[in-house]
């Protein structure tokens, strides 16, 4: 679940692959798309809002990498204390 703010298909847009998942809106939503092209266009014209976004996409994966970090934990623990009893 996204919330307010939050960024979809960062990973994409950085590395330029496909998108691996389809969202859907549960209600009113508005949205901002960016396209990678254009955004490039921006580099010398604006380079302190690029930098603005490029650091917003670094702190959205690094909260993700974060929650799956701590999950991937949880889960070991929870695994290794029933002895692989799942």
């Amino acid at each position: 679940m996204l919330r307010t703010g939050d960024l979809a298909g960062e990973l994409g847009f950085v590395s330029g692959l496909p998108h691996s998942a389809t969202l859907r809106s549960l209600g009113q939503t508005q949205i901002c798309i960016l396209e990678r092209e254009r955004f490039e266009t921006l580099l010398e014209t604006e380079p302190h809002l690029v930098y603005q976004v490029m650091c917003n996409i670094v702190r959205a994966t690094h909260d993700i990498l974060r929650r799956m970090n701590t999950e991937y934990v949880e889960l070991h623990k929870y695994v290794t204390r029933h002895h692989g009893i799942y």
